[in-house]
């Protein structure tokens, strides 16, 4: 579904990705990780079209580098990003149509005549409550909920746009461990019904039971790829989390959080 091919962002002299190549299968669940600053929100903002890119992005056979953000996002790419970024003066249902209803030059003029959301919208957004049993919760304003369930709402949001690909920023941050492995299999469950997911997230526990596939970025460069058992067991991946580059002495500890 996704090709990626030697993706790489610069920012003045410090290249946060490196000729980064790897392939999403479609129906995939693939963690994203690495240590801080490693580059994996850059790559998503890359791939979103939030920051200038070089290398290719193909979904589905489209290339999507001629492709603005919003263009992306209408050719099946959605995300969430660290911050909730809710709007709190609308109950979880709005926050949802805000993302699912496509705008055009005429949509003003529609929405003073027949001022509801398109059927199209209101399908997607019941069928993201859906998928993320958000049913209970659909009237009510986001400062309402407890924070596991505000997390879900930014993914329910994400899925309102009907995307062939959703990338997820640290969607589990701020959960403790038990409320981060629920999160987790909520997010395999949507794998089951056919969305391919790309996660970033620092809980290796938690990548390493929900992912089908696990790519591993350090200062920009992809430096391992495979299934969690692979990347469990990879020496490269424990040096880059314990701070020691290949054929270097151990430096002091870098955080993974």
């Amino acid at each position: 579904m996704l090709h990626i091919d030697r993706l790489s962002v610069r920012f003045g002299g410090l290249k946060a990705v490196d000729e980064v190549s790897f392939d999403v299968e479609e129906g995939r669940f693939v963690g994203l990780i690495g240590p801080n600053g490693a580059g994996k929100t850059t790559f998503m903002d890359a791939v979103t079209g939030l920051v200038p890119s070089t290398g290719r992005i193909v979904l589905d056979g489209r290339d999507l580098n001629k492709y603005r953000s919003h263009q992306r996002v209408r050719a099946g790419v959605s995300r969430t990003f660290q911050s909730l970024e809710l709007f709190e003066d609308l109950t979880v249902r709005e926050n949802l149509l805000v993302a699912a209803e496509r705008q055009h030059w005429w949509s003003l003029a529609r929405d003073l005549v027949r001022p509801r959301p398109s059927a199209s919208a209101a399908e997607a957004v019941d069928r993201a409550i859906m998928l993320l049993d958000l049913g209970a919760v659909a009237d009510l304003l986001p400062p309402d909920l407890p924070l596991g369930r505000r997390k879900l709402v930014t993914v329910a949001r994400a899925l309102a746009q009907s995307p062939r690909l959703l990338l997820l920023d640290e969607p589990a941050a701020g959960l403790d461990s038990g409320e981060g492995l629920e999160f987790g299999l909520r997010m395999r469950a949507l794998v089951e019904q056919g969305v391919t997911i790309v996660m970033i997230d620092h809980d290796m526990a938690l990548v390493l039971r929900v992912c089908d596939r696990i790519q591993v970025l350090d200062f920009g460069k992809l430096i391992a790829s495979g299934t969690p058992e692979e990347i469990r067991t990879s020496d490269r991946v424990i040096r880059a989390y314990l701070g020691a580059d290949d054929g270097e002495p151990a430096a002091p500890s870098r955080s993974a959080g």
